[in-house]
């Protein structure tokens, strides 16, 4: 009876063992699972935090280069475009600041733009130089450009660009081989000559000629014959060509002229100037002119043949009448001599 129970109690025990196991298995799978979960919904610590607002410049230049201004000003222009992604349930407005590091006058258009919410935007600006007269330096100068996102009540970010603006020198090599004496005749009233131009810089320029000043009504449609584009580090000649207006008398002046190259807003931007002599000259004024200096020669040259042939007439007279004479006196003398005997 005692061995009996006592082996009905060790299979029971036997038994137990496998359900136990089995219960902790079950336990541990759990836990696993529930831990899996929990670490699902959680992130780690070395996983970044999703972006909700970025922006950037493109298109904007790192280099750009002008030339020095001389009696006139310059207002330039430097391109870009800002790309914004804002994913943040409220709209952002973005700043913009332009500074330069010379004492030329900066602006920029606009100074602030707005971004709604959920989207990807790009928007062009612009940074405008003033650059007054008579500037031929700094040889190089930077341009700061700042963009600070704000929500108007706290900072998202900054970013910044340079711009490195660069001043052409001895630009006197744009254009070679302009006369600087013009002869107008008030017949045809044609203003014209020929030039040498050489693009000094490393992208392709087109070339305009006009007249400055008082001159610009005068001759108002002085230009290069045809349109003049040369490519980069390209010489080339071309003719200028323009019309004097009515209403200017015969005489000589001083015309000062201009090369200068279109701008992308349609303006000028100038190169250099020159100031040319030009003489208009009336062809029937002229002629009497001519007239007059041949004549008074002409008169000299008369008046002296006539007083020379003068002298010789006179002279070959007396000689006629001296001879006669002497003739004469022979004669008298032969007769005396006869007498006498």
């Amino acid at each position: 009876m005692i061995s009996g129970s006592f082996v009905s109690a060790g299979m029971s025990r036997t038994s137990a063992l496998p359900l136990t196991a089995l219960a902790v298995l079950v336990a541990m799978a759990a836990l696993i699972c529930i831990g899996a979960e929990h670490g699902e919904a959680r992130p780690s610590a070395d996983e970044p935090d999703p972006v909700l607002f970025n922006m950037e410049f493109q298109n904007v230049p790192t280099t750009m280069m002008f030339y020095p201004t001389r009696s006139w000003s310059a207002n330039v222009a430097i391109p870009g475009v800002i790309v914004v992604e804002n994913y943040r349930p409220d709209e952002v407005m973005v700043l913009f600041n332009a500074s330069i590091d010379c004492d030329w006058f900066t602006s920029i258009e606009p100074v602030m733009m707005r971004f709604d919410t959920t989207r990807y935007d790009m928007r062009n600006f612009k940074v405008y130089l003033h650059i007054p007269p008579n500037t031929f330096g700094p040889s190089e100068a930077t341009v700061t450009i700042r963009a600070t996102a704000t929500t108007g009540i706290r900072d998202l970010g900054e970013i910044q660009a340079e711009v490195v603006i660069s001043l052409l020198s001895d630009v006197d090599q744009v254009i070679e081989g302009l006369s600087t004496f013009f002869i107008v005749h008030d017949e045809d009233r044609i203003f014209s000559g020929r030039v040498r131009l050489y693009n000094m810089l490393d992208v392709p320029q087109e070339f305009h000629l006009s007249a400055m000043g008082e001159w610009e009504s005068r001759l108002p449609d002085l230009d290069l014959q045809g349109t003049v584009v040369l490519n980069p580090q390209e010489q080339r000649e071309a003719t200028l060509i323009g019309h004097l207006r009515d209403g200017l008398k015969p005489g000589e002046y001083r015309v000062d002229l201009a090369l200068w190259t279109p701008s992308d807003d349609g303006g000028r931007i100038y190169i250099l100037n020159k100031t040319v002599d030009m003489e208009l000259i009336s062809i029937k004024e002229d002629a009497v002119s001519t007239l007059l200096r041949a004549g008074v020669p002409l008169v000299i040259l008369m008046s002296a043949a006539t007083g020379t042939a003068v002298y010789l007439v006179l002279r070959r007279r007396h000689r006629r009448r001296l001879a006669d004479l002497q003739r004469r006196y022979e004669g008298w003398d032969r007769n005396e001599a006869h007498f006498e005997l």
